[in-house]
């Protein structure tokens, strides 16, 4: 099976789809991450971090889905940006 990594670019994706059909496509989480955190302050973007990458680090689907519940309601007052990236992907 063959895997692209990259942003979440349609153009990419649609260039993925035509010239490799059997490839799947996942988002880039660094690119991901870099997104949902340009709307964070640089003084709590390790803090930021740290919460988004424990969403990702988990096995079991529910308990992502619960950390990125408890993202949205830490951060979504504050940065509703922030929140609205996370949740739009």
């Amino acid at each position: 099976m063959l895997l692209v990594v990259s942003d979440d670019h349609e153009a990419i994706k649609q260039a993925v789809a035509s010239e490799l059909p059997e490839a799947r496509w996942q988002r880039c989480l660094a690119h991901f991450q870099q997104g949902v955190l340009a709307h964070v302050p640089i003084s709590e973007a390790g803090e930021g971090a740290a919460d988004f990458w424990a969403i990702f680090g988990v096995r079991r689907e529910e308990t992502a889905r619960a950390l990125a519940q408890a993202f949205q309601e830490r951060y979504g007052w504050r940065y509703p940006r922030a929140v609205e990236t996370l949740v739009r992907a």
